[in-house]
């Protein structure tokens, strides 16, 4: 009786436990139950949460929140004054007109440019980025291959404590201990993010101080990432006369109607994330200068740069058909056949793009995370499990395609190239741009942050951006009131060495 007894208790033990197993999901199936949403904001949340701290909540909520867009009267209609006065009717401000007023105030105020001013927080996000470096790679690692270490889920690893008190710089460390050696077939096809964090930071520790870095000195061996000094003459980056964005004051939710035709047929203005401005006036453009769009899909950075009325030629290229097709739409939405002789299509693969020292000014906009859309667009999503190798190539994309863009551009002082994200990922922005500019064999390449600074300062002091400094740029982070971007610009221009007597 007694045996029964307990045989019975035991029985009962077995069927509970079972039965709490069953309930237990294994983490991975567990995954394979989440949306693509839901896996790009885990991501996020897991990732900024760490980079951004106390800020990301701020950042999160802009991003699930509907984008705030300027719109752009439309140069090439004639009739600017007709389209400006609707937009002032409608209660929406220039912000030309604001820059060019907070500039003069910041003028008079005469204050030297500080490039030490975020030297403290820039060493703490390299800090933090350390800390994540190694979870960060085995995430990655199990995300391709499906096997897991230990059974623990990528985020259960504490953070800043790698696994056996070390940091994975390779990826043949990593793969003894996550992968097994017959499925790294394949692994050349691309570099980790996490891959960039170890170089980035290895970067910084050898050549980023601060001082060092705006030192205006010869090319080492070693091919340092050199910048612009504050004292050293250069122009002034300038509102183009002819680009004259609109947009309604801080938290409204007033939004713009679509955009009327005029007589012609053409667009009365464009709406765009007011952010993606930034990037077409940090190009320069001016008579005489001849632009390439690297990655023109869709095509509003080519108009804007169009709108601008001041280069004389602009080169739109892109290898799919489908996004070239969208960039000739928009350009004859806007601008109709007026003139044609000012734009070439062109259909090559920008990590290999043929032309040698063509360009002036070259823009580098490349594909990446697209944070806004990928927390919030369902379809295609870059987070698809079927896209996970391809999203975790985009590092790799991103440098060649950059690399590929310094090779195009002249060799005169003062030609540019102008790298520029939707993405808040410092692997993706400054991770690129220093691996480039470390890599590349083209000479007398500086970063012009000085020009930036200056060029967002009075974009920042009228409350339009919310303008966060970078290592090699600046970066628009959204907020519920000031929902622009994200949007990372870096400026590399060309400076030939001048003569130890000359004075530059």
């Amino acid at each position: 009786m007694m045996q029964r007894r307990c045989f019975s208790s035991s029985t009962s033990r077995l069927a509970a436990s079972a039965k709490k197993l069953r309930k237990k999901m294994h983490w991975a199936d567990e995954a394979k139950l989440l949306t693509n949403i839901q896996r790009a904001l885990n991501h996020y949340d897991d990732f900024y949460g760490s980079v951004f701290g106390k800020q990301w909540p701020s950042m999160r909520l802009g991003l699930l929140s509907p984008p705030k867009y300027m719109a752009i009267p439309n140069s090439f209609t004639g009739n600017i004054e007709i389209i400006t006065q609707k937009l002032e009717g409608m209660g929406a401000y220039n912000i030309q007109q604001l820059w060019s007023d907070s500039q003069l105030v910041l003028e008079k105020e005469s204050k030297e440019l500080d490039l030490n001013k975020d030297l403290g927080r820039l060493h703490q996000l390299d800090k933090t980025l350390e800390a994540i470096a190694a979870t960060k790679k085995a995430a990655e690692l199990d995300l391709l291959y499906q096997n897991a270490p230990t059974g623990k889920r990528p985020g259960d690893i504490q953070m800043g404590k790698p696994p056996m008190g070390r940091l994975i710089s390779k990826v043949s460390e990593a793969s003894a201990d996550f992968i097994p050696s017959t499925k790294m077939k394949g692994m050349d096809d691309f570099t980790l993010d996490s891959e960039y964090f170890s170089s980035y930071l290895k970067k910084h520790d050898e050549s980023l101080d601060d001082e060092a870095a705006t030192e205006n000195t010869d090319t080492t061996e070693d091919n340092d990432v050199l910048f612009i000094k504050p004292n050293q003459s250069q122009s002034l980056l300038q509102f183009p006369k002819f680009l004259i964005p609109y947009s309604f004051e801080n938290g409204s939710a007033m939004n713009f109607p679509p955009a009327s035709r005029d007589s012609s047929n053409l667009r009365e203005y464009i709406c765009v994330n007011g952010s993606s401005i930034l990037p077409v006036i940090a190009l320069d453009l001016r008579p005489g200068t001849n632009l390439l769009d690297m990655c023109a899909g869709p095509g509003t950075k080519s108009l804007m740069a169009l709108m601008t009325m001041t280069a004389d030629s602009i080169t739109c290229n892109d290898l799919e058909t489908s996004r070239l097709a969208r960039v000739k739409n928009i350009l004859l939405e806007f601008i109709g056949t007026s003139k044609p002789e000012m734009i070439t299509f062109t259909k090559y693969n920008s990590r290999d793009h043929p032309a040698r020292q063509e360009y002036s000014r070259v823009l580098v906009d490349v594909p990446c995370l697209n944070d806004r859309v990928s927390c919030t667009v369902a379809d295609n999503n870059i987070f698809k499990p079927k896209r996970t190798k391809e999203r975790l190539a985009l590092v790799k994309t991103q440098k060649e395609i950059l690399l590929s863009g310094f090779k195009t551009v002249d060799q005169n002082d003062g030609s540019a190239v102008v790298y520029s994200t939707c993405t808040l990922s410092p692997i993706e922005n400054d991770g690129v741009v220093m691996n480039a500019l470390k890599e590349t064999e083209v000479p007398n390449l500086y970063i012009d942050l000085v020009g930036l600074i200056k060029l967002v300062t009075p974009f920042e002091r009228a409350g339009v951006f919310r303008v966060t400094r970078t290592r090699c740029g600046i970066l628009v982070t959204p907020t519920t009131t000031r929902n622009f971007g994200p949007m990372y610009v870096s400026r590399i221009v060309v400076k030939p060495l001048m003569p130890a007597n000359d004075v530059s």
